[in-house]
C-alpha cells in the first residue's frame, strides 16, 4: 500500500493550480485587458444571483475534483486543522477585523501617493448603506469560496518542506493577485500582497495552524469587502 503523503511536490500544487484557478486567471487578465467603458470599480465587484450561483457550481466541480486529485495522491487530510468550532468563527471575525483594516490602510496610502479615490470612486455608499448587493446565493457562495481559496493559499502551497516554504509563499502571493486583476492592479496588489501576506503571518503565528479561522475571514470578505473605514465614512 502506498503510504500517505504530507509534503506535495511542485508538480502537485502545479497541477491543482491548473484545476483550481486556470479558468480565473485567464478570465481576469482577459477582463483587465479588454474593459468596456461602461465598467467601473462598483460593477466588476456586484456579482447577480445567478453570477453568484453559476460561480458556486463551478468552483464544487473544481474543488471535486482537486480533492480527487489529491485522494489519488494519497495526501493525508487530517495533516490539515479543518474542525469548526464556535471559537473559530470569533478568531475568524478577529482576523477579518485585521486584514480588512491593513487592506484601509494600503488604499489610504495608495491614494496619498497616486490619488487613487478608494473611498470616491471604488465603492458606492448607497449599496453600503442598503446592503443592495447581497442576494440569496451569496452566503453559500461565499462560505465555499473562503474555503476554496484558503485551502489552497494555505493548505496547498504551505504543504512543502520547510525549505521551499519561503518560495511557496511567495507563489501563493503571485496566485491571489493574478486572478483579482479584473477589479483592477491596485485593487489586485492590495488583495494578492497584502492581504494574503496579513493571512499567512496570522497563519504562521497561529499554534494551532487552523484553517476554519481564516475560511470564515475571508468568507465574511466576500460577503461585505476587505475593508471596514467604509461602513463609517
Amino acid at each position: 500500500m502506498k503510504s500517505s503523503l504530507t509534503k506535495l511536490k511542485w508538480f502537485d500544487i502545479a497541477i491543482l493550480t491548473f484545476i483550481l484557478f486556470s479558468h480565473a486567471i485567464y478570465s481576469s487578465f482577459m477582463y483587465y485587458l479588454t474593459p468596456t467603458e461602461e465598467e467601473n470599480a462598483t460593477a466588476l465587484t456586484s456579482f447577480s444571483a445567478q453570477d453568484n450561483l453559476n460561480a458556486l457550481l463551478l468552483q464544487s466541480v473544481l474543488l471535486s475534483v482537486a480533492l480527487l486529485y489529491l485522494k489519488w495522491r494519497h495526501f493525508q487530510f487530517s495533516s490539515w486543522h479543518l474542525k469548526p468550532s464556535l471559537k473559530g468563527i470569533g478568531t475568524g471575525v478577529l482576523f477579518f477585523i485585521i486584514a480588512a483594516l491593513c487592506m484601509d490602510l494600503y488604499f489610504i496610502l495608495l491614494d496619498s501617493v497616486v490619488d487613487f479615490a478608494y473611498t470616491e470612486e471604488g465603492l458606492n455608499t448607497e449599496s453600503l448603506q442598503t446592503f443592495a448587493w447581497l442576494n440569496l446565493p451569496l452566503i453559500p457562495y461565499a462560505m465555499l469560496n473562503g474555503f476554496y481559496e484558503e485551502i489552497f493559499f494555505l493548505g496547498i502551497c504551505l504543504s512543502v518542506n520547510q525549505k521551499y516554504l519561503p518560495i511557496a509563499f511567495i507563489y501563493s502571493l503571485i496566485i491571489r493577485f493574478s486572478f483579482h486583476t479584473y477589479q483592477g492592479m491596485e485593487t489586485a496588489i492590495g488583495i494578492g500582497f497584502v492581504l494574503g501576506s496579513v493571512f499567512f503571518l496570522l497563519y504562521q503565528k497561529s499554534k494551532q495552524k487552523a484553517l476554519f479561522p481564516f475560511f470564515i475571514a475571508h468568507a465574511i470578505a466576500d460577503v461585505f469587502g476587505a475593508g471596514l473605514l467604509s461602513y463609517f465614512y
